[in-house]
């Protein structure tokens, strides 16, 4: 987690979301993430960090990291959510313009690079199903609720699966 959150302060510092910025009295707080390890790397053994800005919209940033040992294999990839914060009202605001324009540039020249398969903020059956799933661990579903998981289950694949690469 520590080498994303190295490289998403990279992207900040390249947006001018730096040190100065923040003690101006703005900055981005991480909402979400979602790391899949892929592969084994020791301490001491070299790699390194591609980072992508997948989406700027106003308040919220979206990265995307993969972490890769020096020989090419991928290791890790992170997916980041984070939203623009005021840091004295701790509420939710718009970048500063010269802040959001380098993000939204960033943003415009990632999106012609090849959309990993694996992403799981595009993927919306993934999500639609892992609710579903988390739902019947947690709770423990009546025939009845599982009846309705299962319809949903069913809509998710046939109905709003054939669209997934419509929704953002």
């Amino acid at each position: 987690g520590q080498v994303f959150s190295d490289a998403a302060d990279a992207i900040m510092e390249y947006i001018g979301a730096d040190q100065a910025y923040i003690e101006s009295g703005l900055s981005y707080f991480t909402v979400e993430t979602r790391i899949r390890y892929l592969d084994e790397t020791k301490a001491g053994e070299r790699i390194y960090v591609n980072t992508r800005v997948l989406n700027a919209d106003g308040k919220k940033l979206k990265l995307l990291h993969e972490m890769h040992h020096v020989d090419g294999r991928l290791l890790a990839t992170g997916e980041q959510m984070l939203i623009h914060v005021d840091l004295n009202s701790r509420r939710a605001c718009l970048p500063q313009t010269e802040v959001l324009a380098k993000s939204e540039q960033l943003a415009a020249a990632h999106k012609r690079l090849p959309k990993p398969d694996y992403l799981s903020w595009n993927n919306l059956k993934f999500q639609v199903i892992a609710t579903l799933e988390r739902l019947h661990m947690q709770f423990g579903l009546t025939e009845e609720q599982q009846m309705i998981v299962d319809m949903t289950k069913k809509f998710v694949e046939q109905e709003l699966y054939p669209h997934e690469a419509e929704v953002e």
